[in-house]
C-alpha cells in the first residue's frame, strides 16, 4: 500500500507541472493519431487480429528467405576458410609426426 501512496504522491506532482501536461496531451495526440491512420489504410474484409497475424507472417517469410540468400553467399567462403585451418592443421601434425 505504501508503493501507491507514494506513487499517488508522485502523479499529483506531475500534475502540477506544465510540461508533463503538454507531453501528455501530445502522447495522447500522437497515439490515437497513430490509430487513426491504421484503421484507415485497414482492408474492411478482415479484422485486427487477421491484419496482424497476415503481416507478421509475410516479415517473417522476408527474414528467411533473406537469411538464406545470404547464408548462400557466405557459406562457401567460410567453408573454404574453414577448410583451410582445419588442412593447416592436420599438415603442421603431420609434419611434426614425420619429423620426429
Amino acid at each position: 500500500m505504501a508503493v501507491l501512496s507514494k506513487f499517488k504522491q508522485k502523479v499529483c506532482k506531475l500534475k502540477n507541472n506544465k510540461i508533463m501536461k503538454w507531453v501528455s496531451v501530445l502522447s495522447v495526440v500522437s497515439v490515437v493519431a497513430s490509430l487513426g491512420c491504421f484503421f484507415c489504410f485497414a482492408e474492411d474484409t478482415q479484422t485486427g487480429g487477421q491484419i496482424v497475424s497476415t503481416a507478421l507472417s509475410n516479415a517473417l517469410n522476408q527474414m528467411l528467405s533473406d537469411f538464406f540468400s545470404y547464408a548462400a553467399i557466405v557459406l562457401p567462403i567460410g567453408l573454404t576458410v574453414f577448410g583451410v585451418i582445419v588442412g593447416i592443421g592436420y599438415a603442421m601434425k603431420l609434419f611434426k609426426k614425420i619429423s620426429k
